[in-house]
């Protein structure tokens, strides 16, 4: 189960990933190297954990700062990209990546 919830992680990574490499604008470059980082934290925190080179509570203390840093992103990505901050776009992003978070801790 850990091994899905781990490749779930990667996936909505990825999914991050290619957002911010598809929206970016030219005068925000920092904005999309701030995504692409939290984005490439995600991946390496849980390809860690998946490999084994992290123990259950410090896989999770990782996973659970990369996406808080994800959802640090999301009102920067708002403000600066389409002038407001949509709060459907945050409780959905929000909402999966405390779900996904929780499953991983739970389990």
């Amino acid at each position: 189960m850990k091994i899905i919830l781990l490749s779930l992680f990667v996936l909505y990574a990825l999914v991050m990933l290619g957002a911010s490499l598809y929206s970016r604008r030219p005068g925000l470059a920092w904005l999309t190297g701030l995504n692409v980082l939290c984005a490439l934290g995600l991946m390496v925190t849980s390809l860690a954990a998946y490999l084994g080179w992290l123990s259950h509570e410090p896989a999770c203390f990782g996973l659970g700062l990369a996406l808080l840093s994800l959802m640090v992103c999301a009102p920067l990505n708002g403000h600066y990209l389409l002038g407001r901050i949509q709060a459907r776009h945050l409780l959905i992003r929000g909402g999966l990546s405390l779900i996904l978070w929780l499953a991983y801790w739970l389990i």
